[in-house]
């Protein structure tokens, strides 16, 4: 159950209850190891959080830091949604670099696989752009 700043607990809409695993916030066990073109190779830690207001849609925050100096790096937020009575699942999803995009895949078990469905970016977004 999700508390709103009110402090009256809300309930799960049924809905999400085959994502309901997801609920509460994780954390990466080991640094990973990041790499592009512009920057040196990085160590880096992760941080999520799923919650939900009684919608049919879970939020999320991800945060990533520098696993050294905890420094923070990249960050989105947005909504998963599921296809009542199917295991079609849909993130949208909104990143601190300008990208937005949307993935749309399955749910079996505790397994999400997505694929790119639509990329969109601000302008003046730095390079390389995301492809998928």
């Amino acid at each position: 159950m999700a508390s709103p700043t009110n402090g009256t607990a809300v309930e799960l809409n049924p809905v999400l209850l085959p994502l309901s695993w997801l609920l509460g916030t994780w954390g990466s066990d080991e640094p990973g190891e990041g790499t592009y073109p512009s920057i040196k190779p990085f160590r880096y830690t992760e941080k999520l959080h799923f919650s939900h207001v009684g919608q049919p849609v879970i939020n999320f925050m991800f945060n990533a830091f520098h696993a050294e100096s905890n420094k923070p790096l990249h960050r989105e937020c947005g909504f998963i949604r599921i296809q009542q009575g199917t295991n079609r699942v849909a993130f949208v999803i909104a990143q601190n670099s300008g990208l937005v995009e949307i993935e749309e895949g399955e749910l079996t078990g505790n397994q999400l696989k997505l694929q790119t469905q639509s990329l969109g970016r601000i302008s003046f977004a730095k390079e390389p752009h995301v492809q998928q």
